[in-house]
């Protein structure tokens, strides 16, 4: 049973790349790079502080849920910590708009954003209630549509709205917020309960492993845009996240494993089941390195027909992103 959800959710996650690269290739086909860069750098401003509420509460809770009594209690705990530093983080947000002057226009799209990643970060936390539920198919499904629905606004908007800046950033937050109303049908059956101070010391003790690594994590995959944007221009942003996304199926494999796995392990170990938790660890590493490292081996030796066959002359520059990222999977692995 177990392996026909990893088998659901794997084809959940790899349709939702795919619908990704649909909607990349009508945004890099319509919208020009200039356009494509202010947003990214928006987008890449917001989460390079969005730490401030994403320190890793909906992770410890794929860890501790399954491991509880007490469900609703869990669940009440993870939440009260989401309004929490959702409050804290728009307070900081607006402080920081409010101190900087980046004009009417981007601080808007800015704005757009930081509601999108809040919206954003709300899912993430619905999503892994299901999850760590083991309902891994109700909480892998909204994927499709946050990737649908992208694409559908996106051509709806060429024949209604001009292709600029703000019509880019709405279709992100519509977006977002058209995969709350999917996953929302599957939260209302649980119930909320009151948080406790026991459970709030467990989630503080799992969470604080993580802050630093996740504030890294932010700040490395953010930075980089934001300095491009300072130091050259939106549209060499636009050649970089071009680069980038092409290569965004390295992280495929890692990301569904990991997904799937910790509820899982989790559960197998509170019934002392280690031995079947390292069983599944050998047949993953060896099924999961074989196919990862042929398609990573392969990308890095066709990087430049790829990248023109794919979107065209036009995102000649992105090549040589694209090529770093491969060489980095390769000697990483």
């Amino acid at each position: 049973m177990q392996s026909q959800k990893i088998l659901f959710v794997v084809f959940f996650k790899v349709s939702k790349y795919a619908l990704s690269f649909v909607f990349f290739y009508l945004l890099v086909l319509f919208y020009e790079p200039a356009v494509i860069g202010i947003v990214q750098f928006a987008i890449a401003f917001v989460a390079i502080f969005s730490f401030i509420f994403n320190l890793g509460f909906s992770v410890a809770h794929l860890k501790i849920y399954p491991e509880e009594e007490n469900k609703e209690s869990c669940i009440g705990t993870l939440l009260s910590f989401k309004v929490v530093f959702i409050f804290i983080s728009m307070v900081f947000y607006f402080s920081l708009l409010t101190f900087l002057n980046l004009g009417n226009v981007l601080t808007i799209i800015i704005i757009i954003f930081i509601i999108e990643i809040i919206v954003q970060s709300i899912n993430t936390s619905m999503s892994n209630i299901l999850i760590a539920n083991d309902e891994i198919l109700k909480g892998s499904f909204p994927w499709i549509a946050i990737s649908s629905s992208k694409i559908i606004l996106l051509i709806i908007g060429l024949f209604i709205y001009p292709t600029n800046e703000l019509t880019l950033a709405l279709i992100y937050l519509i977006s977002t917020i058209s995969h709350t109303i999917f996953l929302l049908p599957y939260i209302f059956p649980y119930k909320i309960g009151r948080p406790n101070k026991r459970l709030l010391k467990k989630y503080l003790q799992y969470i604080y492993p993580l802050i630093l690594s996740n504030i890294m994590i932010l700040v490395a995959g953010n930075i980089g845009i934001i300095l491009i944007n300072i130091w050259i221009s939106p549209e060499a942003v636009a050649y970089y996240y071009a680069g980038d996304h092409l290569s965004v199926f390295r992280t495929i494999i890692p990301n569904v494993i990991s997904l799937v796995m910790i509820s899982i392990f989790s559960k197998n170990a509170k019934e002392n089941k280690l031995e079947k938790n390292k069983q599944i660890i050998k047949k993953i590493s060896k099924y999961a390195c074989i196919l990862y490292g042929c398609v990573i081996l392969l990308s890095f030796l066709y990087a430049d027909k790829i990248i023109i066959k794919l979107i065209g002359e036009t995102y000649k520059p992105s090549i040589f992103i694209f090529i770093v990222l491969m060489r980095y999977q390769i000697f990483l692995k």
